[in-house]
C-alpha cells in the first residue's frame, strides 16, 4: 500500500475551489480561494463572484485599503457602501475579485506588491476553470489599494521577487481611488502625512528608492488606462497626487481620466456626487 501520510496531510489550495455558493441571482460566490501560500504567512485568500452566464467574463479585481497596516477583501470601509460599488459592478455584467496581500507588520514592501501580483497570476491561470476573461481584466483599488493597483497595473517586474508575476499587459485598465501616486512628495514635508511613506520604508528614506515605489515613475505610453476619482478636500492623500499622476500620465502620452469629487473627503467622505460609480463603468465599458 502507498503512503500517502504526508500528502493527505497537507493543506491542499485547490481543496478551496470546490466550496461554491450559489447567488440568487444565477451567479456563483466562491469565497475562500486560495491564491498562494508562503511559510509562516497566512494565506492569500480571494472572494470570487460571477455573475450568471458561462463567460468568458471581464473581471474586476479589488485592493483593499487601509494604509497596508489594516483591513482586508472581506471588509469595505462603510462610507463606500452607499455607493454599491460590488453590487453595481457584478450587476453590470463582470466578474469581481476581492484580493488580499500581507500587511506590513506581516512583511516588508514589496511583499505587497507581490501579492497582488501573485493574485492577478491565479486568476488569470484558473480563468478557464471560472468562465474568466484573461484579456480583460482591470484592477480597482482604494487609498492604499489605489496605490498596489497603480503600481500593479504600470510597473515592469523586478529582477528580483518572492512569486512570478503575469505578463505585461496583464491589466487592461486600472480604476484609482485616492491612492499615493508620488511617494517623494508625500514623504518631503510638502504634505502632514510624510508618515505614509515611512510606513513602506522606515524612518530612514532612500530617496531613489522611494521613487522607483512611485507610479509616476513607471509610466510609459503603452501603460493601461487609468482613471482617478480623488476628493479635493482629501486630508490623507491630497489631491495633488491625483493631479501629478494625471500630469506625467498626459505628458507621456498614456491615457488618464481625472474625476475630481468635489469637495469629498478620504473615502469620498462628505462626497456630494453619488454618481461616481456610473462614470466608472461607463470607463469600464469603454476599456474592456
Amino acid at each position: 500500500m502507498t503512503d500517502t501520510f504526508w500528502q493527505d496531510l497537507a493543506n491542499i489550495p485547490t481543496l478551496s475551489e470546490a466550496e461554491v455558493i450559489p447567488r440568487s441571482d444565477g451567479g456563483r460566490l466562491y469565497p475562500s480561494l486560495i491564491a498562494a501560500e508562503f511559510d509562516g504567512y497566512r494565506p492569500l485568500m480571494i472572494d470570487l463572484t460571477l455573475p450568471a452566464g458561462a463567460g468568458p467574463h471581464p473581471l474586476v479585481i479589488y485592493i483593499h485599503g487601509g494604509g497596508w497596516v489594516i483591513g482586508s477583501p472581506k471588509i469595505t470601509n462603510g462610507t463606500l457602501l452607499r455607493f454599491h460599488p460590488f453590487e453595481r459592478i457584478v450587476g453590470a455584467g463582470y466578474a469581481l475579485a476581492r484580493i488580499s496581500y500581507r500587511l506590513l507588520n506581516e512583511a516588508r514592501f514589496p511583499a505587497q506588491l507581490d501579492d497582488v501580483r501573485a493574485c492577478i497570476g491565479y486568476l488569470r491561470s484558473t480563468s478557464d476553470q471560472f468562465g474568466l476573461d484573461p484579456e480583460r481584466f482591470a484592477l480597482l483599488g482604494e487609498s492604499a489599494g489605489g496605490y498596489l493597483a497603480l503600481m500593479a497595473g504600470l510597473a515592469e517586474a523586478p529582477r528580483e521577487s518572492e512569486v512570478a508575476w503575469p505578463p505585461a499587459k496583464a491589466v487592461r485598465a486600472v480604476v484609482n481611488w485616492y491612492g499615493v501616486t508620488d511617494l517623494s512628495t508625500i514623504a518631503s514635508g510638502v504634505h502632514e502625512n510624510g508618515g505614509l511613506a515611512k510606513r513602506l520604508f522606515g524612518e530612514t528614506i532612500d530617496a531613489s528608492r522611494m521613487r522607483s515605489a512611485s507610479p509616476v515613475a513607471h509610466i510609459s505610453a503603452k501603460s493601461p488606462a487609468v482613471l482617478t476619482q480623488h476628493g479635493t478636500a482629501d486630508r490623507v492623500v491630497p489631491f495633488s497626487q491625483a493631479q501629478e499622476l494625471h500630469e506625467a500620465m498626459t505628458a507621456a502620452g498614456a491615457r488618464h481620466q481625472l474625476d475630481p469629487i468635489d469637495g469629498a473627503d478620504h473615502c469620498f467622505w462628505n462626497a456630494p456626487d453619488t454618481t461616481l460609480m456610473d462614470r466608472i463603468l461607463q470607463f469600464l465599458g469603454e476599456e474592456l
